[in-house]
């Protein structure tokens, strides 16, 4: 923590935590969606290397947005640093549902969540067009 305190100001130490929480989430994910490949036979080395490739990408990006936030000000890099880090929040809880489902785990009490979660995103898919 200490070089991070040296890199990133005081005041940034909640979209640190942020960061680490949406780490947590694609760990998360990876565990369940290579459990869940694994349950249904269809682990598959090309698809598995995509989906780290994605992470990997996803997670450079982010890391990479939060000095980009620094530069650009509070006032513009906030909202669009909440907006990113809302967005692969979101998409990693709604493939940890997935994954759980595909395995055959009974999800119905995360139902209500993942139907919110969902329109939310379709409702954004939506309004591009």
């Amino acid at each position: 923590m200490e070089l991070l305190s040296k890199v990133i100001p005081q005041d940034y130490n909640f979209e640190v935590w942020v960061l680490v929480l949406i780490v947590g989430l694609m760990c998360v994910d990876m565990l369940t969606g290579f459990s869940q490949a694994v349950y249904n036979k269809s682990l598959k080395s090309g698809i598995m290397s995509k989906g780290l490739l994605k992470k990997f990408s996803i997670l450079c990006s982010l890391i990479i947005s939060l000095p980009l936030m620094m530069l650009i000000g509070p006032e513009v890099g906030a909202p669009m640093l909440l907006l990113m880090y809302t967005t692969e929040i979101v998409n990693e809880l709604l493939s940890i549902i997935e994954n759980l489902q595909r395995m055959g785990v009974d999800v119905k009490f995360l139902q209500p969540i993942y139907n919110l979660l969902e329109s939310k995103v379709d409702k954004k898919d939506g309004d591009n067009d």
